[in-house]
């Protein structure tokens, strides 16, 4: 399940050391964060927090165990090492987000595929000790990063070299990088012409990509089906309050054709805060997924009507910004609800969802990582009707 976990500056604290079994829980929209303590752009503030991190801190995902390992949907920050793999045999590694550490990732001995991931703001992306490693889908922003790949020198407990074939990958801004193999991949020296950012995201693909339908379809056939679901286009930011009714469906691109390069976002399709809602139906249909930064999210007033039909096959989401987001910065004020309601109003309003997923980060209701989906103190809402929706980790 999604949790939040922050580590100090001790030289083991926050160090996450798994032995034996594994069971990794989260999924699209509800990752797993490990960050500093003194990060405050998720969870509730730590006592003693700078909300500033200055370096590199201890924690780690350790894995020395003879089980399986899969680890997807999660994301770390501010860690010496991301994640770190020992005797696990064939690990798989998918869909995470590594940002502001020492190594992203490091593998001892035998295989590892690395699948849906990216690393930013690192020093090593990828170590390799007697490694044979494959990675596809790779997002490697190099603007603070020494070496895409280090094949440490062999010794008697790691008598081979490490090997690294890389697929489908965007490689940016590179220092180093011992060598690997590979194709279907891009080069650049300059990671401003090549992403843009949107909220707290740095690294969805400029208009008009090049790197777009540029990949290969000979890749994992369980990455390849879940690409069709993840974009690498950005949401639209809506800034226009809601006083004429109004239809959202997709509009943020999922690569149902051939492969974009680079690692693929959770869609959102639009993201908004503080919009208010009057005299008017906002219909969200077809597995619309909005995102909502800031304060409050949607406000609902007089005569105001939301309406979610989204299908069994393709929900709508209504979340907040990050779920999906990568950088630890905070895109607005601290959080109240994503529905809000406060005045006094005629008609009153009505919320009616069907199909919609309402996912939130389990962590503290105090700091920005607030999961409150509705916020109405005064019994103003004339109905809420929630059919065949999931509420994971947000509140009423």
């Amino acid at each position: 399940m999604a949790k939040g976990i922050k580590w100090d500056g001790g030289p083991y604290t926050g160090t996450f050391f798994v032995y034996g079994a594994f069971d990794c829980r989260t999924s699209p929209y509800r990752p797993a964060i490990f960050t500093a303590a003194d990060d405050d752009t998720v969870g509730d503030p730590i006592s003693g927090s700078t909300g500033t991190p200055t370096n590199y801190y201890r924690g780690a995902l350790w894995f020395d165990t003879t089980n399986s390992v899969v680890l997807e949907h999660v994301q770390v920050r501010y860690a010496i090492t991301g994640c770190s793999i020992n005797s696990v045999t064939s690990p798989t590694l998918r869909h995470l987000q590594f940002v502001y550490c020492g190594t992203a990732l490091e593998k001892f001995r035998d295989n590892a595929s690395f699948q849906n991931i990216l690393i930013d703001k690192s020093y090593l992306a990828i170590k390799g000790w007697s490694a044979n490693l494959t990675a596809e889908h790779l997002t490697v922003d190099g603007s603070a990063l020494y070496s895409l790949f280090f094949n440490n020198v062999t010794n008697a407990t790691y008598p081979t070299p490490s090997t690294l074939a890389v697929t489908n990958s965007l490689l940016v801004g590179i220092s180093y990088s011992d060598s690997y193999t590979g194709s279907w991949n891009a080069t650049n020296s300059s990671a401003s012409t090549t992403f843009q950012t949107i909220g707290a995201a740095s690294h969805y693909l400029t208009a008009n990509s090049p790197y777009r339908n540029s990949g290969t379809t000979n890749i994992s056939a369980s990455l390849l089906a879940d690409l069709k679901k993840l974009t690498t286009y950005p949401p639209v930011v809506l800034t226009n309050d809601f006083s004429v009714s109004t239809t959202l469906s997709p509009q943020a691109q999922r690569d149902t054709d051939a492969p974009d390069l680079g690692f693929h976002y959770a869609p959102l399709d639009y993201c908004w805060s503080g919009l208010n809602l009057t005299n008017a139906t906002l219909t969200l249909t077809n597995g619309v997924a909005v995102g909502f930064y800031g304060t409050n999210g949607l406000i609902l007033k007089n005569g105001a009507v939301l309406v979610g039909e989204g299908t069994p096959a393709n929900l709508n989401r209504l979340t907040r910004y990050h779920t999906v987001q990568e950088q630890p910065v905070l895109w607005g004020a601290k959080a109240n609800a994503m529905l809000t309601m406060t005045g006094t109003y005629t008609p009153l309003p009505i919320v009616r969802l069907r199909f919609t997923d309402i996912p939130a980060l389990a962590l503290g209701t105090t700091g920005p990582g607030d999961r409150s989906f509705m916020y109405e103190p005064q019994n103003i809402l004339d109905s809420l009707t929630l059919v065949d929706c999931q509420m994971r980790g947000s509140t009423l």
